[in-house]
């Protein structure tokens, strides 16, 4: 229970610490932000638990127990806060599927015809905006009239591809 509890602890503290910087100010990079705020509150906040704890026990709250339940605390604080920016990145911009989803939604119980959907859902609205994000992540470069990968976009796509062969699934692109 002391795991769960100090993990859970560690995780809205950070979470909350986000919000409240989201609320002064939106971050450029949100991703990068998020990682810095949960690592910072993450390291800061273990150090603080070990600091105190003859203070938490004071007050009749158990810190972890040696190093095993610290490791335990760790894990599932690294494992809540991948877990989170993964599902934040679906949130932080739009996505095609989602853009797709409410604009069906906004046409009502009438629907949304075939024609109207393929009219308001364009390159603009749906890749470019994603092009746009590769480009101001350092991911890819518009070299001319041609985007490029940097080296960290080649190292996104070589994990991707690996892990598609993986898989066995193939690439639907062109």
């Amino acid at each position: 229970m002391r795991v769960l509890f100090w993990s859970l602890i560690l995780f809205f503290g950070a979470f909350f610490f986000q919000l409240i910087i989201w609320k002064i100010r939106l971050p450029d990079r949100q991703s990068k932000a998020l990682l810095q705020i949960f690592c910072f509150i993450f390291i800061g906040g273990l150090f603080t638990i070990w600091a105190a704890r003859l203070e938490f026990q004071s007050l009749g709250i158990l810190p972890p127990q040696g190093l095993s339940e610290y490791l335990h605390v760790s894990l599932f604080f690294i494992s809540f806060t991948f877990s989170y920016l993964i599902t934040y990145s679906a949130v932080e911009v739009d996505s095609p599927s989602l853009i797709m989803i409410l604009a069906i939604q906004n046409a009502g119980k009438n629907g949304l015809t075939k024609e109207e959907f393929e009219r308001s859902n364009t390159d603009n609205i749906l890749t470019l905006p994603r092009i746009n994000d590769l480009v101001h992540d350092k991911i890819a470069y518009l070299h001319g009239d041609k985007y490029q990968l940097t080296s960290k976009g080649f190292l996104l796509a070589r994990i991707f591809n690996s892990y598609r062969k993986l898989l066995n699934l193939t690439a639907q692109v062109g």
